[in-house]
């Protein structure tokens, strides 16, 4: 398809079509001189040619096309950038140092740990200490505010009924509990392995505020678990990189 022309260019097109075959209709040599003059016809070799009518170019502005590949590269650098910190806000690492949350959780887990603001019984968490904020422990969640937690020939007794605990290292190992009913905005929480934990039979409920987050999942396991440290040492420390991982434990869900 040829370039089209605008309508103002046909309009003058049209006119100096028609001047110059009246031009040669009259074969007038003032009148071919005048379209000369006007720039309508050249002369070349002896004959008459009219002069070629082009439509402008449209102009390409080199700053649009900048703008646009800027554009196309910093949009996705910054949505990246927006997400890494909106992830980072809401899932973090630890590792496991200690043998506490036996046999859900072993020593060298590196755990997924989502914010949640208001996690349930049954849910591990991760929380800072009640009595050092600077230190972080993982338990599981066993009473909820309004629950009437005790002991009964070492079973966990919530509500008067004995509570179903899967995972749990022994399920009469725990140690007695005077019946009392969870405050508002607090849990009672214990560790799964409970002849060696150091949890609210020790220190008293955990207030929700000091809650981090919730444990979903083991993301890897690293070392060889063999060297276990004390169960009162439950802090749970950021992820250092890992050493002999456990491929039996790659991104095991906590339950």
């Amino acid at each position: 398809m040829g370039e089209k022309v605008p309508k103002a260019d046909e309009g003058v097109a049209r006119f100096r079509f028609r001047a110059i075959w009246t031009a040669l209709i009259l074969n007038s040599q003032f009148a071919i001189r005048t379209l000369v003059r006007l720039g309508l016809i050249q002369v070349v070799a002896g004959h008459l040619h009219p002069i070629r009518i082009t439509a402008a170019p449209s102009r390409v502005t080199c700053p649009v096309r900048a703008r646009s590949l800027t554009r196309m590269i910093l949009q996705p650098l910054a949505v990246a950038i927006v997400l890494a910190f909106a992830v980072r806000s809401l899932v973090r690492v630890y590792a496991i140092p200690s043998a506490s949350m036996h046999p859900t959780l072993h020593v060298g887990d590196h755990i997924v740990v989502v914010h949640d603001a208001h996690p349930v019984r049954g849910e591990v968490v991760v929380f800072r200490s009640p009595g050092s904020r600077d230190e972080l422990m993982v338990k599981r969640i066993v009473a909820e505010p309004g629950d009437l937690v005790a002991t009964s020939n070492g079973r966990l007794t919530v509500g008067s009924h004995a509570l179903a605990e899967p995972y749990v290292a022994e399920a009469t190992a725990s140690v007695a509990i005077v019946p009392q009913i969870v405050p508002a905005g607090c849990y009672f929480v214990l560790g799964d392995n409970r002849a060696n934990s150091y949890d609210s039979r020790n220190w008293g409920v955990l207030p929700r505020e000091l809650v981090v987050g919730r444990a979903v999942m083991v993301l890897w396991s690293s070392g060889d678990g063999g060297s276990e440290p004390q169960a009162n040492a439950t802090t749970v420390a950021p992820a250092p990189l890992a050493r002999g991982i456990r491929l039996e434990r790659l991104f095991k869900l906590i339950r």
